[in-house]
């Protein structure tokens, strides 16, 4: 005669929601977190995860994308919210992480160093608020591609460094850029 599985292994979804929602121990939750057979139950006891450390392995490691998209919503570290915004397959999971992200350095970076998504790439570029960072990107610093060039040169919030960046690029490399920075100028004028 075996041992009764708990609540959280089987397939009955109601009674693992149940146990789930009385349980309050970290380590108990991340253990269901991980362990479970069912994405919806693992999805449950992420809502009640706070450890950060735990949040970010499922972020980066759980099969179901589901799953990691919720840890991702409940994450604060910036350089773990960077690693999935830039690898991970799904693009709904990468979207959340990076319009998580804060440091502006950061997001310039996902830029620059060619997230796996395009998607990703344009909200990093909207929530950049550094003009000397948008400079960069929009003069194709750092080896980036014409669109993100592009973005940041729509960005361009200074007279000064429209005009600098309109200067900068010549007439046959990024000219979507130029013209945009051209664009800036005038409105900004």
């Amino acid at each position: 005669m075996g041992l009764l599985k708990p609540a959280w292994q089987g397939e009955d979804v109601e009674k693992a929601i149940k146990v789930i929602e009385k349980e309050n121990n970290q380590n108990n939750l991340y253990k269901i977190a991980t362990k479970a057979p069912l994405g919806g139950i693992r999805a449950k006891a992420v809502e009640k995860l706070n450890d950060q450390s735990m949040l970010a392995d499922i972020a980066e490691n759980d099969r179901d994308w589901e799953v990691r998209k919720l840890a991702v919503e409940k994450m604060a570290n910036q350089i773990v919210l960077s690693n999935v915004a830039k690898r991970d397959e799904m693009s709904l999971v990468a979207d959340a992480a990076v319009k998580r992200i804060t440091e502006q350095t950061i997001l310039f970076d996902i830029v620059c160093d060619g997230a796996a998504h395009i998607s990703v790439r344009g909200i990093a570029i909207s929530m950049i608020t550094d003009q000397l960072l948008l400079t960069d990107i929009a003069l194709g610093k750092n080896h980036v591609d014409w669109d993100a060039s592009l973005h940041a040169a729509d960005k361009l919030a200074d007279r000064a460094v429209a005009h600098d960046v309109y200067n900068n690029i010549s007439k046959s490399e990024y000219s979507a850029a130029r013209e945009a920075a051209a664009i800036r100028l005038a409105e900004l004028n």
